[in-house]
């Protein structure tokens, strides 16, 4: 498939490396492109040593998520673009080639990887799927979220989800065992659990409480099939 697999990260040291070692055995993307937000320790050389193939982008300063992906984008040669967080646990490179056959079988809009195994109130509120960084889509349609919508910081998500709705796009969700580190894990429980919980009602008070119940009760309800 024409896909280009865009990693971004930031100061995440090992978790960076051990997805990098499952995303690099993927057979069915065309490119790979991780982009460095201004880490602390720059690890381009180490990475570029361990995967010569692999496209290495790096911000000098740390700017957010969205800017990362964007830079990504710019690089880019696929057709479609194949979002990937750099901090997931339990990564497999079959869940991650079935995406892409689906993607290329089905031919969504977008297909949204689910994260099932997850806290239960992210299940219950559809988090899993509203807040996954793991997602493909047209790049033509990736810039124009980008366009229309100038999401900043941790805002991509519910962007992508905001244009995907009020274009009527079709959009699937595939499950998979792969979950994220979450911050209190990163930072410690207290300082992780803050910043978890900010980042949560800055994304629902940029949404708007409106938006945000639609995303959640009407957006992405069915599962892809073969």
């Amino acid at each position: 498939m024409n896909c280009s697999i865009v990693v971004p990260f930031y100061n995440e040291d090992k978790r960076i490396l051990k997805v990098l070692q499952t995303v690099t055995k993927v057979k069915n993307a065309r490119q790979i492109i991780v982009v460095d937000d201004g880490s602390e320790v720059d690890l381009t050389a180490k990475i570029k040593k361990l995967y010569p193939h692999i496209t290495v982008i790096r911000n000098k300063k740390n700017r957010g998520k969205s800017q990362a992906v964007w830079l990504g984008i710019k690089k880019a040669v696929g057709k479609y673009i194949f979002l990937v967080d750099a901090d997931l646990k339990n990564l497999t490179r079959k869940s991650l080639e079935k995406a892409i056959f689906l993607m290329d079988k089905k031919h969504p809009d977008m297909l949204i990887l689910k994260r099932v195994n997850t806290f239960f109130l992210a299940r219950l509120s559809s988090g899993n799927i509203i807040f996954s960084g793991e997602r493909i889509l047209k790049k033509s349609d990736l810039k124009k979220v980008f366009i229309q919508y100038k999401p900043k910081g941790f805002e991509l998500e519910i962007a992508i989800n905001q244009y995907m709705m009020k274009h009527n796009k079709k959009v699937y969700w595939l499950p998979i065992q792969a979950c994220n580190t979450y911050k209190m894990n990163k930072r410690g429980f207290v300082p992780g659990l803050s910043q978890d919980i900010s980042v949560f009602f800055h994304l629902v008070n940029h949404l708007g409480v409106g938006n945000y119940l639609k995303q959640i009760f009407l957006f992405a309800k069915k599962e892809v099939s073969y």
